[in-house]
């Protein structure tokens, strides 16, 4: 096609970008990757079904009905209860002789079931939370109870 001005030099021809590509389809995974990642995927459901089960059955575990100390007394044969006085319970607990009971000196002489009601009366007496029964922390308690 002639230019139509006679003195210009001619028009280059414009090009056009060719239509865009579609691109290449994905390449089929490997079946052992598809296998491997439902397998992890898997292993990380049952381990947290597992978890919610068995925290589950241990919130609704019946518990053990405690046996009161006079039945236990009569079972072991032996005494259960503290002493009569604060000076006799540091006498008899105070197995290091520091002048102070330590929590394991204070429920030594208990039995495994009444282990728990032993320490709850020990955090009960620790006044000061230091972890150990003064004298003064022991007559105090004698006299409130």
């Amino acid at each position: 096609m002639p230019s139509s001005n006679p003195g210009l030099p001619p028009q280059p021809k414009v090009r056009t970008a060719p239509p865009p590509q579609p691109p290449p389809p994905e390449e089929p995974k490997s079946p052992l990757i598809v296998i491997f990642t439902t397998i992890g995927v898997l292993a990380i459901l049952g381990a947290i079904i597992f978890f919610v089960l068995q925290r589950t059955a241990e919130e609704q575990a019946p518990q053990e009905a405690p046996i009161s100390p006079t039945v236990l007394e009569k079972r072991l044969g032996k005494d259960l209860s503290l002493p009569s006085n604060p000076e006799t319970l540091m006498e008899d607990r105070d197995l290091d002789g520091d002048g102070h009971l330590s929590e394991e000196e204070f429920t030594s002489a208990s039995t495994p079931a009444l282990q728990r009601s032993f320490q709850m009366h020990f955090e009960h007496l620790d006044r000061d939370q230091d972890g150990f029964l003064s004298a003064d922390e022991l007559n105090q308690g004698y006299r409130t109870e």
